[in-house]
């Protein structure tokens, strides 16, 4: 997993992809901070924040990272290679993590130049360090878990079609709708459906991180859409072996989709309407869903192995 980490780096770093990213990130945040006029402008602004970063990088994330994960197995279906790495001494999910936390890797390296805009808007304060550093670095990690949760869909959207094309554009359809569109939701509805609309959505609690608290619920929130994600993708992977096969290996599936969703449900239970009583059911519906999945997932296995 290792090896294939550092060759998916290495495919980043020793051609213009990775670069581009990097620089495409840093002038587009910059020019917003420093150039363009108005109220995103720190010097006009009068104010030493990094306000302006933490509002236009989503939105530059929300186009850059599906450009750099559109390719991770697209590409590989394409070329026909994906075979050959799947007959590597590698479980479909290593592989998976290989390829994502390369990403990841390269969304962190993006971000650390940007302190270069931290160290100058705190020796900019009147006085000198005059910044709420507890807000700046909520909002910091609230943007590298951002940035996380768009390489999980990006490399989900690549693993269900070979053009790259059209796994730019899924990418950038979930990650809209994730980040923005339940916002646009949460506008549209009443109490308490919006709230519901608003915590199901990236934005709410990226602006939680924002005020520089690091609530649990958050973290698990980001979290638990990577893993959601994560495992979309190795279902995604598996469904190229999938074919009109016995009744017996289908009710096996059916029952790995069963436990997914209720592992969902019992997430979204315990993070969106936090009380006792919605606490135990979570836990209950997650243990439950665990359960279906693991026994699912052991059939279809000893199945194969019958072979």
């Amino acid at each position: 997993m290792y090896a294939l980490f550092l060759k998916e780096i290495r495919s980043f770093l020793n051609s213009l992809i990775g670069y581009i990213t990097m620089a495409v990130f840093l002038i587009a945040t910059g020019i917003f901070m420093w150039v363009f006029s108005g109220p995103s402008n720190v010097l006009d602004f009068g104010e030493a924040s990094l306000k302006s970063l933490f509002i236009n990088a989503p939105n530059i994330f929300l186009f850059l990272i599906p450009a750099i994960t559109m390719r991770s197995f697209a590409e590989e279906k394409r070329t026909g290679t994906i075979e050959i790495l799947m007959t590597k001494p590698l479980s479909d999910f290593q592989i998976i993590l290989a390829k994502y936390f390369a990403g990841v890797t390269l969304v962190l390296l993006s971000l650390l130049p940007t302190l270069i805009f931290y160290y100058s808007v705190t020796e900019l304060g009147d006085p000198i360090g005059n910044i709420d550093h507890a807000s700046t670095w909520g909002a910091y990690i609230g943007l590298f878990l951002l940035g996380a949760v768009f390489v999980a869909i990006g490399i989900f959207a690549s693993s269900i079609t070979s053009n790259q094309v059209i796994a730019f554009m899924i990418a950038l359809l979930l990650c809209f709708t994730v980040y923005i569109g339940f916002q646009f939701l949460a506008a549209i509805f009443s109490a308490p459906f919006d709230l519901i609309f608003m915590n199901l959505g990236i934005h709410e609690h990226y602006a939680s991180l924002q005020r520089g608290v690091i609530d649990s619920r958050d973290i698990i929130y980001y979290l638990s859409v990577i893993a959601i994600f994560l495992l979309l993708t190795k279902l995604a992977l598996q469904s190229r072996t999938w074919s009109f096969i016995p009744d017996a290996k289908n009710k096996e599936r059916t029952r790995v989709a069963m436990g997914v969703s209720l592992i969902i449900f019992g997430l979204i239970r315990i993070i969106l309407i936090n009380n006792e009583e919605n606490i135990i059911i979570g836990t209950i519906l997650i243990i439950a869903g665990t359960y279906a999945l693991i026994r699912g997932v052991n059939a279809i296995k000893s199945m194969k192995n019958e072979k």
